[in-house]
């Protein structure tokens, strides 16, 4: 709103009260940066208007139907966010190196990580090395990880995974703790102290040990996804991996292995029943 009626090229007007004329144009502004949720906004402006101004006039009740039925319209399937192959992408040999533009350090043990604990790319772009705590005694990684995708900076519970290696003469490459362990070391090698602290140093640096963006952590799955033989694109020409696909990939390879779906689900920090989206992928069978 603010951006439209910038007081420069139009009239700086409040957002409150509605008038159709504002909400057709937010809708235009919406529309046309591809947004999926324009529902969730209006819906929010109609609260704010009806609390603040008691009204919700026959006027504005068309411009709401006429918004969210053009927001929506040829918007299409939301966009996907398939599960990589675990075994496939831990079996890779990967350098230390990026092997995206722009894109982190160790990608195999950020793989392992990633996937094990189920995090969001947002999160996996956030976090910090004090966020992960290593006890070589109990052989146990600890991450301190948001409750809610809605506040990726709010900390809030911690996830525990100990050594996973089936045979303990022999480190299994898919091991969150050796993963772990592993990782910390790398960026203790390349980038030691800063002078800052080493925990406030993103756990998933680039090459410059510099925070990497969200952008290049999709980009990362993609191309381990065509390092694995995997296709980008569905038959339709929409990208099958997303946001949560690190989130997917675990959950299919744990339930894979028989984990029951509600430790998955406690794992994953999921609040609702969306965790069965992911797990219904996951071949039928244990190994």
């Amino acid at each position: 709103h603010e951006a439209h009626w910038d007081g420069l090229r139009r009239p700086a007007l409040p957002a409150l009260p509605l008038t159709p004329i504002k909400i057709h144009s937010i809708g235009a502004l919406l529309k046309l940066g591809g947004y999926r949720s324009a529902k969730n906004y209006i819906d929010v402006a109609k609260r704010y208007q009806i609390e603040e101004h008691t009204s919700w006039t026959p006027d504005l009740v068309l411009a709401h139907r006429r918004f969210t039925a053009s927001c929506q319209r040829g918007m299409g399937p939301p966009r996907q966010s398939e599960p990589l192959n675990f075994e496939a992408v831990v079996g890779l040999e990967l350098e230390p190196e990026p092997i995206v533009p722009g894109g982190p350090v160790n990608s195999r043990g950020l793989s392992v990580l990633c996937s094990m604990f189920m995090i969001r790319e947002i999160e996996a772009a956030l976090a910090l090395r004090r966020h992960v705590i290593i006890n070589v005694t109990d052989k146990t990684v600890t991450w301190e990880l948001p409750v809610s995708k809605a506040d990726p900076k709010a900390l809030g519970c911690k996830r525990t995974w100990g050594c996973c290696c089936w045979d303990h003469k022999k480190v299994h490459p898919g091991c969150p703790y050796h993963a772990a362990v592993a990782h910390m070391t790398i960026l203790q090698e390349w980038f030691g102290d800063d002078g800052v602290g080493a925990d406030a140093q993103p756990l998933f640096p680039g090459a410059d040990g510099m925070p990497v963006s969200a952008e290049a952590m999709l980009g990362l799955i993609e191309e381990l996804a065509r390092m694995i033989g995997e296709d980008i694109l569905t038959h339709d020409g929409r990208r099958r991996f997303g946001k949560h696909s690190w989130r997917s990939t675990g959950a299919v390879f744990m339930t894979s292995i028989g984990i029951e779906i509600f430790k998955v689900q406690l794992m994953g920090r999921w609040a609702c029943a969306v965790v069965t989206h992911y797990t219904r992928l996951a071949p039928q069978g244990h190994h």
